[in-house]
Formats: structure tokens, C-alpha cells, sequence
């Protein structure tokens, strides 16, 4: 079947067509990532270097929102093999100058510390990515900034089609 993807088009499996009509039919906005395919085992970039997708790790739980695995275990409950889950961070490079914006934060859940989450899961995430000549470069001189994650799936389709179910934003 043919998918829109953007403002382009790719074939795609009837399992992902049908992943894609179920979360619709949810109202989700799922999306599907061309840039590669399969099971990956280390991190890759997107074709313009601007998003870093790598295997979850057991300390990224803490920041994913329960709404991207409650839509996981929906692909899931209607039948639907899924060989690997994926993060993905969004890449910019910093501005020279950090300016504090005079803005209220809002205020985070007592229990869970956000702030410190996000804080360990960028610098994790940075020292996963300093093997990689371009980005290691701005990861060993402090200029580069992790936004924006994204929860993705592997399918189980012939294909090893890859579907973002949800992305979002670690200061709200």
C-alpha cells in the first residue's frame, strides 16, 4: 500500500497500514520513520543528522509519558508483533550564550524529580553518541542540546518498519 509520509510517499506493508488506520481510529498521530529499517543495535542518525535514534535503555523508562505505552500495548493487545523499541532525540546545536528565560516553571510531580530525569537521560545520551565524528564534536565542546524525545517501534513485518507512536517535550 502507498502512505503518505509528509509530503511523500512510501510503500508500506498491510501491517503498518493497519497500525496506522488503529491509531487513527484513537485519534494518534503515529509517524512513520524512513530513514532506516530493522532492529537496530547502536545508535543511528537520521538522513539529515538532525535526530538520534538508539535501542531504550532501562534508564529512558523514566522519562517516556504513560500515553506512549498505552499505545505500545494497543498495537499490541490487536495482535501486532513489535521486535524493538526506540528512542529518538532530536539534535540542535546550542547557542553560544544561555539565557534563563523568566518563566514559571510548571510544577513537576512530588515524587518523580523531572528536571534531574531529563538531566541524566541527556548526558547518558550524549556519551552514547560520542563515538560518531559530527556530533562528537559539539558533545565534547558542550554546544549540543537533546530535545524532544520520541517513543518509536520496530514492526514485525517484512519490512522491519519503523513507526514513531508519539513525541514529546521534556520542559513541559
Amino acid at each position: 500500500m502507498f502512505t503518505q509520509i509528509d509530503t511523500t510517499f512510501a510503500v508500506v506493508s498491510q501491517e503498518t497500514e493497519e497500525v496506522i488506520k488503529l491509531g487513527r481510529r484513537h485519534h494518534w498521530r503515529f509517524r512513520i520513520i524512513t530513514d532506516f529499517q530493522g532492529v537496530i543495535d547502536r545508535p543511528v542518525y537520521s538522513s539529515q543528522g538532525d535526530w538520534l535514534y538508539m535501542p531504550i535503555r532501562e534508564e529512558d523508562k523514566a522519562i517516556i509519558p504513560k500515553a506512549a505505552f498505552r499505545r505500545h500495548a494497543a498495537i499490541q493487545a490487536a495482535g501486532f508483533g513489535v521486535d524493538q523499541v526506540i528512542i529518538g532525540h532530536e539534535l540542535k546545536v546550542a547557542p553560544e550564550t544561555l539565557v534563563t528565560p523568566q518563566v514559571t516553571p510548571s510544577k513537576p510531580m512530588p515524587e518523580i524529580d523531572w528536571r534531574n530525569i531529563a538531566t541524566v537521560a541527556g548526558k547518558g545520551l550524549l556519551i552514547g553518541a560520542m563515538g560518531i565524528a559530527t556530533v562528537s564534536f559539539y558533545a565534547l565542546t558542550g554546544a549540543l542540546q537533546v530535545i524532544d524525545p520520541s517513543y518509536c517501534i520496530v514492526l514485525n513485518d517484512e519490512q522491519g518498519t519503523v513507526v514513531e507512536l508519539i513525541r514529546w517535550n521534556l520542559e513541559a
